[in-house]
């Protein structure tokens, strides 16, 4: 099934072509994956993003790939990794702004009861069969939306990033929320975190080699989960439970690391690192 519709977010109208139909049933999940993909590395990052959500998550879900005005040849090649996409036929530009109307457009393909939606990034994999059932375990009446990566850049007390970013949707709704980036003083998706404070609400993010690199101690020496230099994130019981390649859009156009830093992970390894985890 597909159909086309125009979108006005942020002041502007966006032209998309929508493949495949949000389901009723609300305690489903629905996940959401903006994504640009100008060449072959790009969409074998979202391939793997997309092959790890279906390997670690044990029960019902629906994925959305929004593809952000890719050339053609490769958009159209999405199909073969998704039945829900929306086209996004008006280019957006890059960086945040790209980002924030890829979820605008995914969210607004949702039955308004749906409870739980997970913002992610392209370069990112599921690494645990409990990295869901630990994301959405850490809501409650207080806690309302919970990720992997808790940012501090812009907000001191930290914002939930949205490389995984679950959302109490019906409350997301309800205050009006939104994940327009307002920079320098907000990126995507920080208001939600901010907005949900304001209203007595709390925020969770799990613990990361980013933000404590003493837990690497806690993966075994030989194993490639410690090897790449990548963010993993880890649940109670000291599993990894989701990675993060980061850049890695803009990894894939420039053939090295974001910084150039020998150390850090290429997408090359990237692919290394999912070739493992998916075996």
């Amino acid at each position: 099934m597909s159909s086309k519709a125009s979108f006005p977010i942020y002041s502007r109208l966006y032209h998309a072509e929508i493949h495949g139909q949000s389901g009723q049933d609300p305690d489903i999940p629905r996940f959401l994956v903006p994504c640009f993909v100008p060449n072959d590395k790009a969409f074998r990052l979202v391939h793997c993003c997309v092959a790890a959500v279906a390997e670690f998550t044990r029960e019902p879900y629906e994925l959305w790939l929004i593809d952000n005005a890719s050339p053609p040849q490769w958009s159209e090649r999405l199909l073969e990794l998704s039945d829900n996409i929306v086209f996004n036929r008006t280019s957006p530009g890059g960086g945040s702004l790209a980002n924030a109307v890829g979820l605008e457009l995914g969210i607004r393909q949702l039955p308004p009861a749906t409870r739980h939606v997970v913002a992610m990034h392209s370069d990112t994999m599921p690494a645990h069969d409990n990295w869901w059932p630990y994301l959405r375990s850490k809501l409650s009446e207080r806690v309302r939306v919970a990720g992997t990566r808790l940012e501090q850049a812009r907000v001191p007390e930290g914002v939930i990033h949205p490389l995984c970013c679950l959302l109490d949707y019906r409350l997301f709704q309800e205050l009006r929320l939104d994940f327009q980036p307002d920079l320098p003083r907000l990126d995507v998706c920080d208001r939600v975190t901010v907005e949900l404070r304001k209203h007595g609400y709390d925020a969770f993010a799990c613990r990361t080699t980013s933000r404590f690199p003493e837990l690497l101690s806690l993966i075994p020496p030989g194993s490639p989960l410690r090897r790449y230099h990548v963010e993993r994130a880890f649940d109670d019981d000291d599993n990894v439970v989701h990675l993060n390649l980061g850049r890695g859009t803009s990894k894939c156009l420039t053939n090295r690391s974001h910084t150039g830093a020998p150390w850090r992970t290429t997408v090359e390894q990237w692919f290394e690192l999912a070739a493992w985890l998916l075996n």
